[in-house]
């Protein structure tokens, strides 16, 4: 399958320029308001936190999860508040067409910190931990254009759940993926129960959850959990290549139509038909359907720029 994703030729870009994240590990308004104005043309970035990066390539950004610390890449309070604030960045920088997340070979990650930080609360401060843990990955399914996990190696438990919340998953021949829960004497904890059952179907997500099995890419493959195996050296560019066709298009668009589906998976068909309808309508009064649709009518080419607007 790997054949079939031929990353795009182009010339090598220049060295990116490195830029330190927020001192307060808090979503940084000053930092929303400097990515809205943005542009296409400026140079590779890299946002730089302790356990992430985030390298603005546009039209797309890369988000690596590394925890140079920690050999399992896995995730606590900390982390979440830097997943938040370079998410909030990605939300609202308009020249981001598609986001790609990864983690640090050997490992996308394996979730929470249970070996550090989560092995001293208590219950109550697991349900507010976990609960802080769905808010951010629930921008994965919010951000307004396609993501992608490019998953380099172990995604388990919360990793896992992490990569059932972006659009598309491809992952390397070596990766193994699964909700380990059931190891621990615990269940999944991060919305991966809700998740995995609305991507492969009841009887695979319970045997999964079940077992805490760690499942083959070749198996994910076969069931759906993800969208192709490509080689571990052209993984990010394979992933490029997958989005080829999402990055011409208005992040409008992008957004309405992941709007769109989103929705409908979460209502009954009259009320995701209801919500459609509504969605065309805004897409209707944008700019961008006033420009392709002008150049449609003449016979010409469409826009090879978006307003986004």
């Amino acid at each position: 399958m790997s054949a079939e994703l031929q990353p795009p030729t182009s010339a090598s870009s220049p060295t990116p320029i490195r830029v330190p994240g927020s001192a307060t590990l808090r979503p940084d308004p000053y930092a929303r308001v400097a990515a809205a104005f943005t542009s296409p043309e400026d140079p590779p970035r890299i946002l730089d936190w302790p356990h992430l990066e985030l390298r603005l390539e546009y039209p797309f950004a890369v988000l690596q999860l590394r925890r140079p610390d920690d050999k399992w890449n896995t995730m606590n309070t900390s982390t979440m508040s830097m997943l938040d604030e370079a998410l909030e960045w990605v939300y609202q920088d308009p020249n981001i067409k598609t986001l790609i997340v990864t983690g640090q070979d050997p490992v996308f990650t394996t979730g929470a910190d249970v070996r550090g930080e989560l092995h001293q609360l208590d219950q109550w401060e697991v349900r507010d931990f976990v609960r802080r843990g769905k808010q951010v990955f629930a921008k994965f399914e919010e951000m307004d254009c396609p993501t992608i996990a490019a998953i380099n190696g172990l995604a388990l438990g919360g990793g896992m759940e992490l990569i059932l919340c972006c659009d598309f998953r491809i992952a390397v021949p070596k990766a193994r993926m699964g909700l380990t829960e059931a190891n621990l004497a615990i269940v999944p904890g991060w919305g991966g129960s809700q998740r995995l059952v609305r991507t492969v179907g009841k009887t695979e997500a319970l045997r999964m959850i079940y077992s805490g099995e760690q499942v083959r890419a070749d198996r994910a493959l076969e069931t759906g959990l993800i969208s192709a195996i490509v080689p571990a050296e052209s993984l990010l560019d394979d992933c490029r290549a997958f989005a080829k066709d999402f990055v011409n298009k208005s992040r409008l668009t992008l957004g309405l139509g992941k709007r769109e589906v989103y929705l409908g998976l979460e209502t009954s068909l009259h009320y995701g038909n209801a919500a459609e309808s509504e969605m065309i309508a805004l897409s209707w009064t944008s700019q961008d359907r006033q420009a392709a649709l002008k150049a449609f009518v003449a016979g010409e080419k469409g826009p090879s720029t978006w307003k986004n607007k």
